[in-house]
């Protein structure tokens, strides 16, 4: 059987802004970019049956619950539950990801990874980028993102893209947690906390297209910030770590990840060794991806 692999970067969120609830869901905004942290998505489809490995880090759910095997159903349910390749009728598919993009963090890892798939049994059974954002919608809001990454606002539910066309390079570290933050819960708080909308992001997006990276760090915020500290004490405490060492710092989704984007990519690597010291494995230097 043919079969396909695609590369798939984590995604940070450079604003993040709750405009609202609607129809049960918050309504956000937010300008959000690919990092140059990847998972290696292997598909091969066969007759029936989903199975799914995993190399390097673990997911730490069932397979059938795994966003990953998710897509794959979701795929040949949009194409009337089989599809035709080379003569034979396939129902199902062989998945492998070599993940190097935490779970749970605000990094966008399970999103990567179904996208991943995704676009990788598009390309076997010659499916275009419309049916892909189709089959994408059916499986999380920010799937539609990652078939793309980028630059991007992304809307409603994160489900509606705009693609920014941008050059600009940010020079980050990220500090991973040990605790990720529930969206739900952390959803729930700034309820409770009634933030407000910020109204930030066309802002942020209008220093992106001029190349104005000072401007650009001092326009960057998360919504959900102020929550997701309360129920995750470490969120506080790295956002205060990379401030320390020169860096803007800023949460990642829902937390509990943590960036900083620094002014170039000395800066940048004299912040990473101080933190290293702190933090060791649990940092990373990475960089936007256009």
């Amino acid at each position: 059987m043919k079969k396909a692999t695609i590369e798939v970067p984590a995604k940070i969120n450079l604003t993040l802004d709750i405009l609202g609830v609607r129809a049960g869901y918050h309504e956000i905004e937010s300008l959000a970019a690919s990092i140059d942290l990847v998972d290696a998505v292997a598909v091969s489809p066969k007759k029936s049956g989903f199975t799914l490995k995993e190399t390097g880090l673990k997911a730490g759910c069932p397979a059938d619950k795994n966003n990953a095997v998710r897509a794959a159903r979701a795929f040949f349910a949009h194409c009337g539950g089989k599809a035709e390749l080379d003569g034979e009728i396939c129902c199902g598919a062989e998945i492998h990801i070599d993940k190097k993009i935490p779970l749970g963090g605000g990094l966008g890892g399970s999103s990567a990874d179904a996208a991943g798939v995704i676009l990788a049994l598009c390309r076997i059974f010659g499916k275009d980028m419309l049916f892909a954002d189709k089959v994408a919608a059916d499986v999380g809001s920010d799937v539609n993102y990652m078939l793309r990454g980028g630059y991007a606002v992304m809307r409603g539910r994160g489900e509606r893209v705009e693609r920014i066309n941008a050059e600009t390079k940010l020079y980050l570290v990220v500090v991973l947690s040990d605790k990720p933050v529930d969206t739900g819960r952390c959803y729930a708080l700034c309820d409770e906390m009634k933030i407000l909308p910020v109204h930030g992001t066309a802002r942020a997006v209008g220093y992106l297209l001029e190349g104005e990276t000072a401007k650009l760090k001092g326009a960057l915020f998360n919504a959900m910030t102020a929550a997701a500290e309360t129920l995750n004490g470490e969120v506080r405490e790295h956002l205060a770590a990379v401030e320390a060492v020169g860096g803007k710092a800023v949460m990642s989704g829902s937390g509990g990840t943590v960036y900083g984007v620094f002014d170039d990519e000395a800066e940048r690597d004299a912040a990473f060794t101080k933190l290293h010291l702190l933090y060791g494995e649990k940092i990373l230097k990475a960089e936007t991806l256009p």
